[in-house]
């Protein structure tokens, strides 16, 4: 006797909130037309608000132009009485500051209309989860963000195919924290290469996009850290002011750190005219200082404050790192940058002059024993 069928799973409770009714009746056929979600509307924003606090939902999408309350006010009302629930805001503007200020307030992510179908269901589905049952997508974001390289990848890396990856020594977690998506590259890149050949695991965190589109700037910083040998991920923080960057980073890098638990730390140099940089590495330290290595980098615009104390030579690994900058915003703009981001020259000691990277030491000694260059 075959076994009866299993009941299809319940559809998933999906809170839409848009004004324009022709658009809302839309938008909720195509969402349960797919026979995974039940889909309930509201038309405006203070009522909005007031069911994305009464449940948890599998998702929220909600419009930002509203009458009664602003979209953002329904983003923040979720965030706040569910921090969990996947939110996804929908604009007509086309301005980035409404999508900058909807995902600082707490979206997952921000379509622009006309809104494509395709596109739309793709991304409630990614944030819905698809049922798995693996979690909430943030819980899952963060996991796969922090979730070890596999001991059983290839004894060489990506982007060398001849140089061997040691494991004589125990593996060393890494996280390297960049504002805009060439920065890592151009100030630590080499000494990341040298980390993954040592047998080191490291993730490359971009904490936004800066001026490049997501897509753009996402492809290129999981480019970049795959040729170097680890992991790159992108933040969604907007570099509009460093009190909404703020906002979006510190959450981030504590649920990072605390998961990931890193040996060690890079960040980029406070003492540069970036805004960003003072405010970020004030956090860094404050939520990371029981890191116990961290160092600061210099992507090649640091002022006359910065001051290495640690040399690191990447002279042989520095074709790995012109690859890795292959395709960066800043290299591109200014042919100089890349030379920079090359690493000073060490003064010639013996057959041939090496590459050093500079770091500021803020905790702990070496990297690894013998990373330093002899002085």
């Amino acid at each position: 006797m075959s076994n009866p069928a299993a009941p299809p799973p319940l559809p998933r409770p999906v809170l839409l909130v848009e004004d324009d009714l022709d658009q809302a009746h839309l938008l909720r056929f195509l969402l349960e037309d797919t026979g995974l979600y039940e889909v309930t509307l509201a038309q405006d924003g203070i009522t909005g608000s007031d069911l994305a606090r009464r449940r948890q939902w599998a998702v929220v999408v909600t419009d930002l132009n509203l009458p009664g309350a602003l979209g953002q006010q329904v983003v923040e009302a979720s965030r706040e009485a569910h921090p969990d629930t996947p939110i996804l805001a929908t604009t007509g503007y086309t301005g980035p500051e409404y999508a900058d200020d909807a995902l600082a307030r707490g979206a997952d992510h921000v379509l622009h209309k006309p809104l494509d179908r395709d596109e739309l269901l793709d991304h409630v589905a990614r944030l819905a989860g698809g049922g798995t049952g693996r979690g909430t997508p943030k819980e899952r974001a963060t996991d796969d963000l922090v979730a070890p390289l596999s001991r059983s990848e290839d004894s060489t890396v990506a982007g060398v195919g001849s140089d061997p990856v040691s494991t004589a020594t125990q593996p060393l977690r890494v996280l390297a924290l960049g504002i805009r998506p060439d920065e890592v590259t151009l100030g630590a890149g080499g000494t990341l290469r040298r980390h993954r050949l040592r047998g080191d695991q490291f993730i490359v965190l971009v904490l936004g996009p800066g001026p490049e589109d997501i897509k753009t700037a996402r492809a290129r910083t999981e480019e970049s850290a795959r040729v170097l040998g680890g992991r790159g991920f992108l933040g969604k923080a907007p570099h509009s002011d460093a009190e909404r960057f703020l906002s979006v980073v510190q959450p981030l890098l504590e649920k990072m750190l605390a998961r990931l638990n890193p040996d060690i730390l890079y960040l980029p140099t406070g003492n540069r005219l970036d805004p960003l940089a003072r405010p970020l590495l004030e956090a860094c330290l404050r939520l990371g200082s029981h890191t116990p290595r961290i160092f600061c980098y210099d992507r090649g615009d640091a002022d006359r404050h910065f001051r290495p104390s640690l040399f690191i030579p990447v002279g042989e690994v520095l074709p790995i790192k012109r690859k890795a900058l292959a395709g960066m915003p800043e290299p591109e703009k200014d042919p100089s940058a890349l030379e920079r981001g090359l690493g000073r020259p060490m003064p010639a000691t013996g057959p041939r002059a090496d590459r050093l990277e500079g770091f500021e030491c803020v905790f702990g000694g070496e990297p690894w024993e013998g990373a330093a260059a002899s002085t």
